[in-house]
């Protein structure tokens, strides 16, 4: 059984004798639920690359077969400025993404997600809403701006983008963790907060001038290669019984 994060499930499956391959996320996860999880796993499957992994326990990382976001061919470099915003937390303040544009006339930003509407709207400032397309949206940009959740990291990793982090809170300090391996590789510019709309023109300076070798190191065979192993895993178990 390949359980998706919960520890209630996956010491539900130990007690019913069901071999079990655990998901890891990022984090600080060494609390005791979490580690009897990892232990009592027969593999642990972890949706990055494990130089993203910041886990101390070497006994996890050895458990753990790491899936990193294939990177795609012939990427183009795009243009303009992608902000995106998930709906785990609170609407992007749209008057601060205004004043970022408005710092920038020459570039196009466009706001992905739930952004609450500016007063006024500069011309290079689309608001797009909620699209579900977002790596066709990501492809088509030249810089990508948002937090380090999993799916719109390895979105913007696929499509070898820069990027700018903003971590935002979760549990077990999910993206700060993800975001500090980031900021340690040099494959991101990372900040703590949304910036002064004077800083934005530096910071995507920067982010141009990140090397692509540095955030190449974090793609890997892509996430479908979980299918095969999976197979193979299960093959190797029932030889085992």
């Amino acid at each position: 059984m390949v359980i998706d994060v919960s520890v209630e499930m996956a010491m539900l499956a130990r007690l019913c004798a069901t071999p079990v391959v655990y998901v890891r996320l990022a984090g600080d996860r060494s609390d005791p639920a979490h580690l009897d999880a990892f232990r009592g796993a027969e593999a642990l499957l972890a949706p990055f690359h494990e130089r993203l992994d910041g886990m101390g326990a070497r006994e996890v990382r050895d458990k753990t077969r790491y899936f990193a976001p294939r990177r795609q061919t012939g990427s183009k470099r795009g243009s303009g400025v992608l902000v995106v915003n998930g709906r785990g937390g609170d609407p992007l303040d749209g008057a601060k993404l205004a004043a970022a544009a408005e710092t920038t006339p020459d570039r196009l930003w466009t706001g992905v997600g739930p952004i609450d509407p500016p007063p006024i709207v500069p011309p290079n400032l689309k608001l797009a809403g909620w699209i579900d397309a977002i790596s066709d949206e990501i492809g088509k940009a030249e810089i990508i701006v948002g937090g380090a959740g999993d799916g719109l990291l390895n979105a913007v990793i696929s499509a070898d983008k820069p990027f700018v982090c903003l971590p935002e809170p979760r549990a077990y300090n999910e993206q700060i963790a993800k975001a500090e391996r980031l900021a340690d590789l040099g494959a991101a510019i990372v900040l703590a907060q949304w910036p002064q709309a004077q800083q934005w023109p530096s910071i995507l300076r920067s982010a141009l001038s990140l090397s692509p070798a540095d955030r190449q190191q974090i793609s890997g065979q892509g996430l479908g290669a979980a299918g095969p192993w999976l197979v193979d895993l299960a093959s190797e178990l029932e030889a085992r019984r």
